[in-house]
């Protein structure tokens, strides 16, 4: 019984031996590297296998960032740039690339002449990059890197025009008062990026509104007067500044932005490529009352047109832009409180008169006019290049004889206005 039992154990023994000579490969452990990792890169790592595939670990298990294999494999593929930037990937379980001394670089895909930027072969001697991805692009600082570097670039590195992590705006078109990097880019910051489309070698850029780049979008108001400084496109807001001066002044009073300049359409920043902003007087303004228009003089800020009355009377004739003291009645023409100067026959209108039948300013120009000041409707005609009387006045009726008279209720006769 017991040689029976010894020979049972042989020959299981033996089947056992010879399964393990035949051949045949053990199972694979689920947590082995296969593919890519198989050689370099971790199995482990968090991401797609891409990313775990990159270096550390290279083909010699190298992990210091100071090997030409490392190098900043991980900024570069956590960054958002596919390694197929950079290398060409071969077919899963391709393993005749590594016949070569040293991995190939071939730069290729969007970035590859991005913005007109021009790529640098790459030196493995002198491992440093010189293309699209670290700034070669307008407005770009078209820094150098060295790819075996251990100290980290910044946002500023690349683009911008500070120091530090935290991004600044770069030059050009770029708001230097408006440092929200999300206000024209989805999903960017002044310390983060969207990975996705960071170096993709395009521009994303959000629909923009005017107040993206000046002024203030929490403002009561239209998008243009929210759009109007301050603040201006590097953040300051003090009416000395030309381009602050007497934007708010303006708007107020119900002068239009097209009034002074050529409003470009939504979201077309090409606007901002000019050194400074384009004035170009338009409307009614122009000529009206058959007054010179002067032209904007920047370093003299000054205004002489129809708005300002040099042909009215008015104390300011040419009042500067960036006057930090508001502007009376009187500043452009006759004040109708002081009555210190005369025109057509306001003074006997409004002064002269009994008590009882004395006009009010609201009584022949409409309702918001009045001898201390314009409000409410009125702010929009006031000075909109067009004589505001009301059809009770009889303002040129057709049955007087000359351009300036008046024929209505007040009167039973047509009435010559001097």
């Amino acid at each position: 019984m017991r040689s029976e039992l010894k020979f049972r154990v042989a020959v299981v023994t033996g089947l056992l031996a010879l399964a393990a000579c035949d051949g045949t490969p053990a199972p694979t452990s689920p947590n082995a590297a296969t593919g890519c990792t198989a050689c370099h890169g971790d199995s482990a790592r968090v991401g797609t296998e891409l990313q775990r595939a990159a270096p550390p670990l290279d083909a010699r298990s190298g992990t210091d960032r100071t090997l030409v294999t490392v190098g900043a494999h991980q900024a570069h593929v956590y960054g958002g740039v596919a390694c197929a930037t950079c290398h060409t990937v071969p077919a899963a379980e391709d393993r005749t690339h590594i016949g070569g001394p040293h991995a190939t670089v071939l730069f290729s895909g969007n970035v590859v002449g991005a913005q007109g930027a021009a790529v640098a072969p790459w030196n493995r001697d002198r491992p440093t990059c010189a293309n699209y991805c670290h700034g070669d692009f307008t407005n770009g600082n078209r820094s150098r890197p060295t790819w075996t570097s251990t100290t980290g670039v910044t946002c500023n590195s690349c683009h911008g025009a500070g120091a530090g992590a935290a991004a600044t705006p770069p030059g050009g078109t770029h708001p230097q008062g408006k440092p929200d990097c999300s206000a024209c880019h989805t999903g960017y910051t002044t310390t983060t990026v969207n990975p996705d489309t960071h170096v993709n070698g395009r521009v994303e850029l959000a629909v923009l509104s005017c107040s993206a780049c000046h002024g203030d979008a929490t403002r009561p108001g239209t998008a243009l007067e929210q759009a109007a400084p301050p603040f201006d496109t590097r953040g300051l807001s003090g009416t000395n500044e030309v381009t602050v001066g007497a934007h708010q002044g303006h708007l107020s009073k119900g002068v239009a932005c097209a009034t002074c300049h050529v409003v470009p359409p939504t979201g077309d920043i090409t606007h901002g490529e000019a050194p400074t902003a384009t004035v170009v007087f338009s409307g009614n303004r122009v000529g009206a009352n058959a007054t010179p228009v002067a032209p904007w003089n920047r370093d003299q800020p000054t205004c002489a047109n129809y708005c300002h009355g040099p042909a009215m009377g008015g104390t300011v004739p040419r009042p500067l832009w960036t006057r930090t003291t508001p502007l009376g009645c009187a500043a452009c023409h006759w004040d109708q409180q002081s009555a210190t100067t005369s025109t057509g026959l306001h003074v006997f209108h409004v002064t002269d008169l009994p008590v009882a039948t004395r006009l009010d300013c609201g009584a022949c120009h409409g309702t918001g006019y009045a001898k201390a000041g314009v409000s409410g409707a009125a702010l929009v005609t006031h000075s909109d290049g067009l004589l505001q009387i009301l059809p009770v006045v009889g303002w040129q009726d057709p049955s007087c004889v000359g351009p300036r008279t008046c024929f209505a209720a007040c009167h039973t006769v047509c009435r010559n206005w001097p």
